[in-house]
């Protein structure tokens, strides 16, 4: 049988990659890596991590991970807090609708808008 091959591979591998970003993505990736470690083997922990562009130490921390909990969920990313937003959702809309415009047509006098002019776009100085 003839080999297939893909076509557009660089884009079809940006659009994997993106996807292996994302929280679910990252954890199919673990889960993949782990399946290959148990179904081949031959594999150890430094030919998984060449296969998946990861460092030898990272797929043994998914190993150790796995066996001190017991459970594959355990390789899901906990939640991330980052820091609370300074603006609020109205703040937010109000200059979304201002960029659509040019700084004149919210009554300021400004070619262009920049950090200074957008802090103005209400009645009072976002801060």
């Amino acid at each position: 049988m003839q080999k297939l091959r893909v076509n557009n591979p660089e884009a079809i591998k940006k659009g994997i990659q993106a996807y292996l970003k994302s929280p679910n993505g990252r954890f199919i990736h673990r889960l993949h890596g782990i399946l290959l470690m148990l179904e081949s083997p031959d594999y150890n922990c430094n030919h998984v991590g060449a296969k998946f562009n990861n460092s030898p130490r990272t797929i043994s921390n998914w190993v150790h991970k796995i066996n001190t909990t017991g459970s594959v969920s355990s390789l899901i990313d906990a939640p991330r807090h980052g820091r609370k937003p300074r603006l609020t959702a109205d703040q937010e809309e109000q200059i979304k609708k201002a960029l659509l415009n040019t700084p004149d047509h919210s009554g300021i006098e400004a070619n262009q808008w920049d950090g200074k002019t957008l802090s103005f776009i209400s009645n009072k100085p976002f801060r």
